[in-house]
């Protein structure tokens, strides 16, 4: 990350790094999987890939996976313009970065008072449902075992989040752990949910371990089955 510091000071306004808690298992899963987000004064100045207009660099230190995701204040507080300038569902973003318990401030200055209060926000359901499936079919075209499976977890992730603020529009927990407590308390009420807990518990187990307790094309079937 200095290198990166060193490269763009200049515009750099914060750096966080996102689902910052305390428990092992969170802990565990953000060592190999490390969500950085850069805001920045001028997204212009940043590097860009020939095929999309949004800044980001993927790189891999030893085991950890790291995603640089750059955006600017200004598309945190425009929901068309975010959608110009990230991958990323406007309203879990702005959970990321609004809460302090999804995130913490690695670098530079807390900007947590420039962006949109939370509290009445409404959620573009379908388009964190469709994000879920759009993981599963990566995962089902792929081609590459490892890839597969990663695609996988991240789908399943997804849809766990989309039952938690669906059943409970005032949810507004994005860590791994906080999803998973939700979707236990929800499958206490609701027994439907209960599989998708078993689902979600088999992803962590991957994350964590590197393998499903289940066969990934088991696991891949149950779910789009449960779907």
């Amino acid at each position: 990350m200095n290198s990166e510091i060193e490269k763009y000071k200049d515009i750099i306004i914060p750096i966080l790094k996102k689902h910052e808690r305390s428990d092992l298992i969170t802990y565990i899963f953000s060592l190999l999987n490390l969500d950085i987000i850069v805001i920045v004064k001028l997204l212009e100045e940043i590097p860009k890939q020939d095929w999309t207009e949004i800044r980001y660099e993927k790189k891999k230190v030893s085991r950890n996976h790291v995603w640089l995701g750059f955006n600017t204040i200004e598309a945190l507080q425009d929901k068309n313009k975010f959608s110009n300038e990230s991958f990323s569902n406007y309203g879990w973003n702005l959970l990321d970065m609004k809460h302090p318990e999804n995130s913490k401030l690695l670098y530079g200055e807390n900007i947590k008072d420039k962006i949109p209060e939370t509290t009445n926000m409404l959620f573009d359901y379908d388009d964190i449902l469709a994000r879920g499936f759009y993981h599963l079919e990566k995962s089902l075209k792929e081609q590459d075992p490892s890839r597969a499976m990663k695609e996988c977890s991240k789908g399943i992730f997804k849809l766990a989040f989309y039952f938690c603020v669906y059943f409970d529009p005032t949810f507004r927990l994005t860590t791994i752990m906080e999803i998973g407590s939700k979707l236990k308390q929800l499958s206490i009420e609701k027994s439907y949910v209960k599989s998708l807990v078993d689902f979600f518990e088999d992803a962590i187990i991957y994350r964590i371990m590197g393998q499903y307790k289940t066969k990934i094309k088991e696991l891949r079937s149950d779910v789009l089955t449960y779907i």
